[in-house]
């Protein structure tokens, strides 16, 4: 399923005391805009889209305002409006336990609560919860299969520091692998992959490669079968050209980040 990265929005807020005597912020952001809403009793995190903001504006910038206000005998809370791939990847890092202090990297309770909140969203009889998992569908989704596959790689054994480094670029590779579109070639990616950006880089290329001789052998088969239904068979043809363009497409922007991947090709044509 395609993500406009661009509409996608978070608003994270964490160390939130409700203010005394005045009109929760955080309730009223809620009822306006109708977020899908991720909370623990510290960090709040809100996934909507930019459509789901519309006419809101206003109002949003002012909740930020609220949000972020001091006021007196209260701890301060800090509150992070996101947008596209950054609010992916810290959705992603947040997932897999990279932003818990005390058990860094070691809390499934996460994500087996992240996917229990989607499904009641999912399942929900309330046209209200049916509305935001509509808007946000595609996001959580993607999210809950990202990060299932990324715990496992919380699993290594370096130091601490040099884990948390890793791991935050390995959600920002899986991101751009997301946003990119590759997903929608495949499915067939190995998150292992994303521990080191030369393997990345070979790997989704084969996986196009596979790819691209599946649809080229679709195509040979389309252009032999068609008979009277030439109309049906002009449209199967017409799709699969797009996603062959789509291939290229990626292959020149993984080549663009690798450019070894160019001898590859080279030493494919000798052989």
């Amino acid at each position: 399923m395609h993500i406009d990265f661009s509409l996608l929005r978070i608003l994270h807020v964490y160390d939130y005391q409700k203010p005394k005597g005045e009109q929760c912020p955080l309730e009223l952001f809620r009822n306006t805009i109708n977020p899908i809403e991720f909370s623990t009793c510290m960090r709040h995190l809100y996934l909507f889209t930019a459509e789901q903001v519309g006419m809101h504006d206003e109002f949003y910038s002012q909740t930020l305002l609220n949000l972020r206000k001091p006021r007196l005998h209260q701890k301060l809370s800090h509150a992070d409006a996101l947008e596209g791939t950054d609010a992916y990847y810290f959705l992603l890092f947040w997932s897999i336990g990279g932003l818990n202090k005390k058990k860094p990297f070691n809390d499934e309770r996460i994500l087996g609560d992240l996917r229990k909140i989607c499904r009641s969203y999912e399942v929900s009889t309330s046209q209200y919860k049916r509305e935001s998992w509509q808007q946000n569908q595609a996001v959580v989704q993607a999210l809950l299969t990202d990060a299932k596959y990324l715990l496992k790689l919380t699993k290594i054994e370096m130091p601490l520091e040099e884990k948390t480094e890793l791991l935050k670029t390995v959600c920002e590779r899986c991101t751009w692998v997301r946003e990119n579109g590759f997903f929608e070639i495949t499915p067939s990616i190995n998150y292992a992959s994303f521990l080191d950006k030369k393997e990345m880089c070979g790997h989704l290329y084969e996986v196009l490669e596979i790819a691209r001789k599946k649809l080229d052998t679709e195509l040979d088969k389309i252009s032999l079968d068609k008979t009277s239904l030439h109309f049906l068979f002009s449209n199967s043809a017409d799709r699969l050209q797009m996603k062959i363009k789509q291939i290229e497409q990626l292959k020149a922007l993984l080549i663009n980040q690798e450019p070894s991947l160019v001898r590859h090709d080279e030493l494919k044509i000798d052989i």
